[in-house]
């Protein structure tokens, strides 16, 4: 049992203050781990193609994911802050001058040798079968051609 239930008492408040400082102390490695990352990718490569990542929240993505599966991707999402991480990876483009360029869409959905897309594509398909060519691959490398290639056309 905790010595520190009642919220008015000192102790309670000391846990609280502690708590504040180390929170505050992850808040900022991460916050140092994001700039360091970006600008590692910022200066290492001149022209950028990402895909940006979503949480899935909508009822159609939802419906497709199980709900561990669904707690699992929102929970990684948070303790690395991706929507963080891109703001960043943009800033430092902007700053050191790379190439920030955003991924075309449906980039998982669309085959990388025709470009044939496939609309009943669900997330729980790991590989991509494209059915006007019949092009068979992972579907995340599938994602990384599609973006490559569109780097390639905006460039």
């Amino acid at each position: 049992k905790s010595r520190c239930i009642n919220p008015y008492s000192k102790n309670y408040e000391k846990v609280r203050k502690k708590f504040r400082i180390t929170w505050r102390k992850i808040v900022m490695i991460k916050d140092n781990w994001r700039k360091k990352v970006s600008k590692l990718i910022a200066t290492r490569y001149k022209n950028l193609v990402i895909d940006l990542c979503k949480t899935p929240t909508s009822s159609k993505v939802e419906s497709d994911l199980n709900s561990v599966a669904r707690r699992n991707i929102n929970k990684r999402s948070r303790l690395y802050g991706m929507s963080y991480l891109n703001d960043y990876i943009i800033y430092t483009c902007i700053k050191y001058g790379s190439n920030y360029i955003k991924s075309p869409k449906y980039s998982t959905r669309t085959c990388s040798r025709c470009n044939h897309i496939n609309d009943k594509l669900s997330l729980s398909t790991r590989v991509f079968k494209c059915k006007k060519c019949g092009y068979t691959i992972d579907r995340d490398i599938n994602a990384s051609q599609n973006c490559y290639n569109h780097g390639l056309d905006v460039l």
